[in-house]
């Protein structure tokens, strides 16, 4: 959940008033969840946690979520394969 909270850095930057650059693709970070508290932990709203996590999902961005979480088993993978299948299009 975290890692694909990574892949649209700007969302999570707004929501946080942050200004953390693009980290590419979340799946090398190995602890995401931690990731993000450390990130936050300076922040008037506080380190993040699993329950600021439906309101930084309500504003995710599928395209930078699809761009930048890539790789084996990623949502890149998976939203492809939904493609093929002619049940959304990514294009």
């Amino acid at each position: 959940m975290e890692a694909l909270i990574l892949s649209d850095i700007d969302n999570f930057n707004q929501y946080f008033n942050l200004k953390t650059k693009p980290i590419g693709d979340p799946l090398f970070i190995e602890k995401p969840k931690e990731f993000l508290q450390k990130l936050t932990e300076k922040t008037k709203k506080g380190k993040y946690s699993e329950n600021d996590a439906p309101k930084i999902f309500q504003s995710l961005s599928f395209f930078n979520i699809y761009k930048y979480h890539k790789g084996k088993r990623s949502f890149q993978c998976f939203a492809d394969d939904l493609e093929i299948k002619g049940l959304i299009s990514v294009g």
